[in-house]
């Protein structure tokens, strides 16, 4: 309970950061910014925070908001890959290559959404309807406790079948207990290897989250860029593993 009102609580000031920082930096360098500020503590929310938006501004669309995503994005795999190589540095070599390859299209998706920014006239600047929104912020919050049960009745029943479902049933609501937790039992209790997977798989199923989250939010037209950007990082992440585990046949 303490972690799901700390969630809600942080949307708020989210919300109200990425207002401060439009103000006093503009849209480009305060949405990007304020995004890539927040995704150090939850990207997730990041994420959601940006969609929201889009709903608010769905008469001018502004592809910076989903510019700030992404960016969002890029920071949330660079810090789970520094918490588990920090707490461990032999998962430096099993990480290195999916994460690189993942973060590579993660960047292109950026200048690419860049570039959409720049050649789609924006209409109007963005609109907070109100960045301090407490009704949104209690939604979540029960939304977040719905799925915090679901995934904790999932690893319930799915007993001790495999730290690689866990992983993959954590990431969908939170990457860093896994990252945590895979780090310290590398090398002890699990091998090198296997503790990499289970950080992959927890990263790719968080992603899969965010990915999900503007699609419901926003629809199509705003969500359809990121869902593509999403499948991008995660097959290349995916391909680069599969590559450095198994070679080239």
């Amino acid at each position: 309970p303490h972690e799901l009102w700390l969630m809600t609580v942080l949307i708020a000031v989210l919300s109200f950061t990425g207002y401060a920082a439009v103000r006093l930096m503009g849209e480009a360098r305060g949405l990007v910014l304020s995004a890539m500020a927040g995704a150090l503590v939850s990207s997730t929310t990041g994420t959601l925070v940006n969609a929201r938006l889009s709903v608010e501004n769905r008469e001018h669309p502004n592809p910076l908001l989903g510019l700030a995503i992404c960016a969002a994005w890029i920071v949330s795999v660079t810090r789970m890959t520094a918490i588990a190589v920090t707490l461990n540095p032999v998962l430096l070599q099993p990480l290195a290559l999916p994460v690189l390859a993942a973060l590579a299209a993660l960047g292109g998706a950026s200048l690419v959404l860049h570039k959409f920014a720049d050649h789609e006239k924006v209409v109007g600047s963005i609109k907070f309807d109100n960045p301090l929104d407490i009704a949104f912020v209690l939604k979540f919050g029960l939304l977040l406790s719905v799925v915090s049960v679901a995934a904790k009745l999932a690893n319930d029943y799915s007993g001790h079948e495999g730290f690689l479902g866990i992983a993959g049933l954590s990431g969908f609501v939170d990457v860093d207990p896994i990252a945590v937790s895979a780090a310290r039992s590398a090398g002890r209790t699990i091998a090198p290897n296997t503790a990499a997977e289970g950080i992959l798989l927890a990263g790719a199923a968080n992603l899969v989250t965010k990915m999900v989250l503007p699609l419901v939010i926003s629809g199509w037209r705003f969500g359809g860029r990121l869902l593509f950007t999403g499948i991008a990082a995660i097959a290349a992440g995916g391909g680069a593993w599969y590559l450095a585990a198994y070679g080239v046949r």
